[in-house]
């Protein structure tokens, strides 16, 4: 892309009520152009004046336009040519005298111009003048990343005129939270006779320094005096100050490399955008450097609840003290150093972010051994000065320096379990279990130290040693991708007739026609009572639906024995009294015996095996005495649960005491009237979901939305267990007999037909509140029945209900689309860029399926001219040529444009004329992508992969070698667009 001409930095216009702050997005033009700008550490050097500084700059800088550009506004800025290629680039800035004002300019076509305005609080009565604002954008803003700072005080009004200005910058103060040792370093250029200079420059020498806030805004002052004709410029007069110019920036440097402050271009230009949005919020606001670092990845609050429970584990197993604080210091520099985040000084960090929450963690176990919390923070402290040293010297990263801890004392570690913490990281909390028994984070898992990409698969990680214990081990586990929302899928509950989700299943299964399991198309599930059951033996179990119908029908006859009963008076009050002693109608025993033996040993959250881990499910419960819904999971969720969200949230603290899957499903069972409640000594007694819940459509959206903070789902699939088809009467009927129509009949119909209890009418009043566009995202499959349900215990019917769904599937088919389209996804490879006054977007949809082929193959088979569209453009056919001959990832490249990021676009999948399903996330803004991607974070994320520079090892041997044929899209109203060249067959298509 060809970088424009504009040099204008920044611009202060005042309007009626406000001044507003217009900046060229310059230094982001400027990144763009260095050829290594993660590497290059530029030097910013600002001139003010007006001849004699222009003559300077032709003089000292032939190469740059800057001093021939006109000044409208507080700054020009533009790079040095001559530096492109150095190490230390020079970064000219060029401010006018008296700051000529202009309107601000409209949009470019060349570059993207943003206006802030400004928040001044203070005195109402006595605004503050435009050269008031001028000024302290001056003293508060740019000095932050000035280097030297040349004054001509021949063009400001004299050596007073200068003291003058330096006086008020001084009295306004510095917003640098940086050592003082980096502030602007002064030039004074004058041009007084030899005679006088000396004492001119030693009293304004006096003046300026006998200023006491003075050095709290600039670290040197130099007085410089050049003479002789100014006029042509001639670079033999101004090579002195060429030459202190370069001395200037060499002593800065060095004290920015000794004081950890020596920054590269891409945080110099994104420093300066959180401190221009600093000082337009209110300009009196100092600005944070190290704060500001964390700004789109802050410190998890919980990791002062991580250290106290580690230090609890340590006390427990008795650890040898000297080898905690190590690990809490690697703790600590794995999270606070990713890549791309700049090298602070690791005390100032430490003290920064980390050293309350390590005074409050290690304070129960100083005190517990008799030990100084405040000696044990500086041994921690001490420790991440060593390792911060390792990694600046020795060249590793923050990660290895981690894993190298895990390793130095991993006979200890294996001893340590938790639940609720991810010891690796000391940060968040695990949601998957190896088969060590230890458990891992999300963020974790595709650290790329500690685990690899699956091969062929998009958002699948491979372990094959426990970095917390170094023990073999075979794990696999998924992460749901960024840019994708959630599969969601919810069965409702209903005893005998739970037999209709797993059909429906088991159909939806046959439908989508894949070589891999149902399960690999869901991201969460949940289910209540028999669909608990349904849930666990698909998600849990990983039970294919046959399996688990099968299951499922011999275990209904098992706990629902049809035994003759007598009809005898004294038969059925012996049966009352047999079900008032055993609080149900039948054996809790049986029950259990058959959940035991199917399910076995293991507990919910626990590890999953050979099969790859990342599926979260949840059964429902309900408390005994208020029925208060509880929530059974095999995942945590990195947030706690809302206690306005009205639900619980059951999780053990050590794995020892987990919940067990049978105890899951025989608390989701265990239907008042039909069989007593269960018992646990950690979580009380706990009854059927379905009291609270029977579909639990809304509790698991509601925790879909808590753990991955509001993504949204791509598609919901609530299933139920049939309900009977009713005629609304216009009229309310009347009253036949108290036995029909008392009040205990009444209240039990009523009941019946809650929305608590009644499945369908909770998914109509669910559906009825939904905007038009989410409800195409959502389904429900369910068997209508012409007379009333079968009872929760008729198991004879269970055959009936089978048959019966297989002539009520609905739009099956529809849905098996839909899960198809939602596989796709997109990302984009860059950050959206102003070409000819749109934004250019470069991306690649790629697949989320296990087995990218076989879906394209399907695809490709059922529907031959299945392709992508961009709001009605086509981007091309869905092809075995996007998918990579070595390592099976589909993947395929597209450009486009859009008049602003913020604009929503749609991009989906069309199967043929009739049917077309939009890919996952859309329609969406590129703005959203480039926030879940976290393009514009600089300063690392807790993934430790590089948003900065690209990684120099492809995820396979081919490099997943991309398309050279894109498609580009240019927007319109009606989408009259030019010829777009595009992949069609070999063809070339116009459209």
């Amino acid at each position: 892309m060809v970088l424009c001409a504009h040099q204008s930095w920044l611009r202060l216009h005042q309007d009626e009520s406000s001044f507003v702050l217009q900046y060229g997005n310059r230094l982001e033009h400027i990144t763009r152009s260095l050829p290594r700008p993660a590497r290059q550490f530029p030097s910013l050097v600002s001139f003010i004046g007006k001849r004699s500084k222009a003559r300077a700059l032709r003089a000292l800088f032939p190469g740059s336009d800057v001093s021939r550009r006109r000044n409208y506004g507080i700054a020009n800025i533009c790079l040095e040519s001559a530096t492109l290629d150095d190490e230390h680039p020079v970064l000219i800035a060029d401010s006018s005298v008296g700051h000529a004002q202009a309107g601000l300019r409209g949009k470019h076509s060349c570059h993207e111009s943003i206006s802030y305005p400004v928040t001044w609080s203070g005195n109402e009565n006595s605004p503050p003048s435009q050269q008031d604002v001028a000024e302290h954008i001056h003293a508060r803003l740019l000095s932050l990343f000035v280097d030297v700072l040349c004054i001509f005080a021949q063009d400001c009004g004299g050596l007073d005129t200068v003291a003058d200005k330096l006086a008020t910058w001084s009295a306004i103060g510095s917003a640098s939270t940086l050592p003082r040792s980096v502030r602007p370093r002064l030039l004074i250029v004058t041009s007084i006779s030899g005679p006088e200079f000396s004492s001119e420059a030693l009293r304004f020498r006096l003046r300026v320094l006998s200023d006491s806030t003075f050095s709290a805004s600039f670290t040197s002052l130099n007085v410089i005096n050049i003479l002789g004709p100014t006029h042509p410029p001639s670079r033999e007069l101004f090579s002195g100050l060429g030459i202190i110019l370069r001395d200037e920036f060499s002593k800065s440097r060095a004290e920015r490399i000794n004081t950890h402050t020596l920054f590269s271009m891409v945080h110099v230009t994104a420093f300066f955008d959180m401190a221009l949005r600093n000082f337009a919020t209110s300009p009196q606001h100092t600005f944070d450097f190290i704060g500001s670092t964390r700004e789109s990845n802050p410190v998890p609050a919980s990791f002062l609840q991580h250290l106290t429970s580690f230090m609890g584990l340590c006390s427990e197993h008795k650890l040898p003290a000297n080898i905690l604080w190590d690990f809490i210091a690697s703790a600590i520099i794995l999270d606070s150093f990713p890549p791309d985040m700049h090298l602070f000084n690791p005390s100032a960090v430490f003290r920064a972010f980390y050293h309350h929450a390590c005074l409050l963690g290690v304070h129960g176990f100083a005190e517990s051994f008799q030990l100084s919390s405040d000696l044990i923070c500086n041994d921690i402290e001490a420790n991440i000065i060593s390792l911060f040293s390792r990694m600046k010297s020795g060249g590793q990263t923050a990660a290895i320096l981690r894993q190298q801890s895990l390793e130095r004392n991993s006979q200890h570690w294996q001893l340590l379990k938790s639940n609720v913490d991810c010891l690796i990281c000391l940060q968040r909390k695990p949601e998957h279990f190896m088969e060590c028994g230890h458990g891992i984070c999300d963020m974790c898992v595709s650290n790329p130290i500690f685990s690899k990409p699956t091969k062929g698969r998009e958002y699948y990680y491979d372990i094959t040693t426990c970095p917390q214990c170094r023990t073999r081990v075979h794990f696999q586990a998924r992460t749901l991708p960024p840019t994708c929302r959630v599969r969601f899928v919810a069965f409702d509950g209903g005893g005998s007739r739970g037999v209709v989700p797993l059909v429906f299943m088991a159909e939806l299964d046959e439908a989508l026609d894949l070589p891999y399991p149902i399960q690999e198309h869901i991201d969460f599930s949940i289910g209540t009572s028999s669909g608990g059951i349904a849930t666990i033996g698909l998600f849990g179990k990983y039970w294919t639906p046959k399996k688990c119908l099968s299951f499922f029908r011999k275990f209904a006859r098992r706990i629902f024995p049809r035994s003759g009963m007598r009809h005898s008076v004294w038969a059925i009050i012996k049966r009352v009294f047999a079900f008032y002693l055993e609080d149900g109608k039948y054996d809790a025993t049986v029950l259990e015996d058959a959940l035991k033996e199917a399910l076995g040993p293991g507990s919910i959250f626990s590890s999953v095996g050979l099969r790859p881990s990342g599926v979260k499910f949840a059964v429902t419960a309900t408390t005994i005495s208020d029925a208060t819904l509880c929530l059974i999971t095999n995942y945590n969720g990195e947030s706690d649960v809302n206690k306005d969200l009205r639900y619980k949230h059951l999780r053990a603290t050590r794995p020892s005491e987990e919940m067990l899957l049978w105890e899951a499903a025989r608390c989701t069972t265990a239907a008042p009237t039909f069989f007593k409640p269960k018992y646990l000594r950690m979580f009380g007694a706990l009854q059927d979901g379905g009291l609270k819940y029977n579909n639990p459509v809304r509790p698991g959206l509601r925790d879909a939305r808590r753990i991955w903070k509001d993504v949204g789902c791509d598609i919901v699939l609530s299933i139920g267990t049939g309900y009977e088809q009713k005629l609304l009467s216009p009229v309310a009927a009347n009253v036949r007999n108290l036995f029909q129509d008392g009040a205990l009949a009444r209240l039990y119909r009523a009941s019946m037909q809650s929305l608590s209890l009644n499945g369908q009418i909770s998914w109509e009043d669910h559906w009825y509140g939904l905007e038009e566009e989410t409800k195409k995202q959502q389904f429900r499959l369910n068997l209508p029945l012409r007379g009333k349900e079968p009872d929760i215990d008729d198991v004879d019917k269970m055959q009936y209900l089978c048959d019966q769904v297989r002539y009520h599937l609905g739009d099956i088919e529809g849905i098996a689309r839909a899960f198809k389209a939602v596989s796709f996804f997109f990302e984009l490879d860059e950050l959206p860029a102003l070409d000819g006054g749109l934004y250019r977007c470069h991306g690649s949809v790629l697949s989320r399926s296990p087995d990218s082929r076989a879906l394209v193959q399907r695809l490709a088979s059922s529907y031959p001219y299945a392709q992508l569209f961009i709001d009605e453009i086509s981007v091309g056919f869905l092809s075995s040529n996007d998918i990579c001959q070595l390592c099976g990832r589909f993947q395929k490249a597209i450009v486009f444009h859009v008049r602003h990021p913020s604009d929503r676009i749609n991009l989906y999948l069309a199967f043929n004329r009739l049917f077309r399903r939009n890919i996952s996330a859309f329609p969406q803004s590129m703005e959203w992508f480039v926030e879940r991607q976290k393009l514009n974070a600089k300063f690392g994320q807790p993934d430790h992969k590089s948003r900065v520079e690209r990684s120099k090892t492809p995820p396979c041997s081919c490099g997943l070698q991309r398309s050279s044929e894109t498609s580009s899209l240019a927007p319109g109203k009606k989408r009259r667009s030019p010829t777009l060249g595009m992949r069609t067959r070999k063809k070339q298509r116009c459209l």
